[in-house]
């Protein structure tokens, strides 16, 4: 199944949003256990595939998303998952992630996707409605 830009967008503001609240615990609380890195290491993978997978001409129109960073991050995490380094980690979630967060807001904006400040729900995002976890 394809998805429309709009659509990734959607899930990348949805994914920055989530990992600004994973931040907004602090530094101590995110390093203190393995849920909240393995919380953001899934987000962040999420919106290095959602970037990377814009449409060409949709990803020249917003030179400003960084797309191979984020595809390098992914990358990094999804293939060296064993050797990340935690600060590093939390440095991206804490302040690259806003600034991603902060063109992501212009691009719906200019989509005219929702408001500025209305942040996507989840409504947006699917559910795992079996028992089987049949994700498709």
């Amino acid at each position: 199944m394809s998805r429309r830009d709009e659509q990734r967008v959607t899930d990348l503001l949805l994914s920055c949003r989530r990992l600004s609240d994973i931040a907004s615990r602090g530094r101590d609380e995110f390093f203190a256990g393995d849920v909240l890195q393995d919380a953001a290491c899934y987000r962040l993978t999420v919106i290095g595939e959602a970037l990377n997978n814009l449409s060409p001409d949709f990803a020249a129109e917003h030179p400003g998303l960084q797309i191979p960073q984020a595809r390098g991050t992914r990358n990094r995490l999804t293939h060296e998952y064993y050797d990340i380094d935690v600060e590093v980690l939390w440095d991206t979630i804490a302040v690259d992630v806003a600034e991603l967060e902060q063109s992501l807001s212009g691009v719906a904006e200019g989509l005219q996707m929702f408001g500025a400040t209305e942040p996507p729900t989840k409504q947006h995002s699917r559910r795992v409605e079996s028992d089987t976890l049949d994700l498709w």
